[in-house]
């Protein structure tokens, strides 16, 4: 795999990951808010059907003192009912506050603080009649307590006639007793309503609680499901991580490994060079072309998508570039031309062709067009079946005749002999029809050492 593929692949995984993880945490907090909600809810449900409870109890106690009122004619069955009315009317206006359009929270929470009612299922009570003050349930709901409110109107106009026969000194037990009858039927009616309020409040109630529950079960679902998948891909991640550390300590052995061939390389060329050369400053200077030949393979190599193969074309391009640039005197002019197919080469065998070129061309820069002022050079690369042809051609002077690479001695030609039988291949001189050179190898993924020959 190559170099950036990894890191490509990794970012990609890393990015996904931290996605669902972010997705897993924002579900599971939504699941924690909305149960804590769905639970308060229940609660707020519960503590307002136990106000309207209450609230009943209270009216059926002030029903019995009015009729206790009504047949004893006592004051202190008036003032119970009295006492009662007011607790009512108390419970009446924070029942009342939660219909309307702008709750008043303070007065809700006084009235309802009172009565032992939590704070925090105060705030649901309200934000639940506030939020869903347009469901049908909830007007139903409003309507029925609005008929109670008027069903309770009309009994206190009624203790209010009550109350004046009674204590009047005209006192008509006839007339008393119509009304205590008047009384009992607003009551029964009450009953009624009060039985269908309460059963719209039970319905709303289980509206809630399915809601909660259908919402907390999906969420949940949701919920293993996202953990599944996020357990699945750090699962995967962790492993390719695993796999791209194990590639790179791989990949680090074999840059260690290649760093001692090169460094053995530059040893035995630079050996060879002080054996054979006697201008130490030309031979200084092939010398350093050799070694930037070699470090701009690695150079290549470590730009591109991959450790193990480079793009010779390329390489073949700078290269040339790099050599005429150094050899070409400010005096001459030298024509490169290049036609290179894309040619896609082992490490192992790119090198020694590096060497090669930099020697050939080298050569003939500096002996083919010794006097000369200008010149051309042409390269050729192409690949037919997995051979590799490499061409050097120019206008120079070329070679002697009676040249003859087996016998030749020069440091150049003792490593371009070295390297093409390195590379298994062949090197082809001629001089007829202009001086050229043609190298000739198959495509291997050669491996081991680079300097088995040095």
């Amino acid at each position: 795999m190559g170099k950036l593929g990894i890191q490509n692949n990794r970012f990609y995984l890393s990015h996904k990951l931290i996605v669902m993880v972010t997705l897993l945490i924002l579900i599971a907090s939504i699941l924690v808010v909305l149960t804590n909600l769905s639970l308060n809810m229940i609660a707020a449900s519960r503590d307002y059907t136990a106000l309207l409870s209450k609230w009943s109890q209270l009216h059926y106690k002030a029903g019995i003192a009015i009729e206790q009122f009504g047949r004893t004619g006592t004051r202190s069955a008036y003032q119970e009912y009295g006492q009662l009315n007011h607790q009512r009317t108390q419970l009446k206006q924070s029942v009342d506050e939660l219909f309307q359009k702008s709750i008043d929270a303070d007065l809700i929470f006084v009235s309802l603080r009172s009565e032992n009612v939590l704070a925090n299922e105060i705030s649901t009570l309200i934000f639940a009649f506030d939020r869903f003050n347009d469901w049908e349930i909830v007007q139903e709901i409003e309507q029925q307590w609005q008929q109670l409110q008027q069903f309770e109107t009309d009994q206190r106009k009624l203790v209010e006639k009550l109350l004046q026969v009674g204590g009047s000194e005209n006192y008509n037990q006839k007339i008393i007793n119509q009304h205590l009858s008047e009384i009992r039927r607003i009551n029964n009616r009450w009953d009624d309503h009060y039985e269908k309020l309460m059963a719209k409040v039970e319905s709303a109630s289980l509206a809630i609680k399915r809601i909660g529950l259908w919402i907390s079960v999906i969420l949940g679902i949701l919920l293993v499901l996202i953990g599944v998948v996020v357990s699945v891909r750090a699962g995967k991640s962790i492993r390719r991580w695993e796999q791209s550390l194990y590639e790179k300590e791989i990949l680090l052995s074999e840059i260690h490994h290649r760093v001692k061939n090169n460094l053995a390389v530059i040893s035995g060329l630079l050996e060879m060079e002080s054996m054979q050369t006697t201008n130490p400053e030309q031979a200084l200077k092939e010398s350093r072309n050799r070694i930037h030949s070699m470090a701009m393979i690695h150079e290549i190599l470590y730009q591109s998508h991959s450790f193990s193969e480079i793009n010779l074309d390329n390489y073949i391009g700078e290269l040339s570039d790099y050599i005429c640039e150094t050899y070409v005197d400010g005096d001459k002019k030298i024509d490169l031309n290049t036609q290179l197919q894309e040619v896609t080469l082992n490490i192992n065998q790119a090198v020694p062709a590096g060497l090669i070129l930099n020697e050939l061309l080298a050569n003939t820069i500096e002996h083919g067009f010794e006097h000369k002022t200008q010149g051309s050079i042409m390269i050729h690369l192409n690949e037919s079946d997995g051979r590799v042809q490499l061409l050097l051609k120019d206008n120079g002077k070329g070679l002697p005749p009676d040249f003859n690479l087996e016998t030749a001695n020069t440091t150049g030609f003792t490593i371009v002999k070295a390297l093409v039988q390195q590379l298994d291949g062949e090197l082809t001189i001629k001089n007829s029809e202009g001086p050229s050179m043609e190298l000739q190898f198959s495509k291997s993924d050669a491996s081991g050492s680079s300097n088995r020959y040095f």
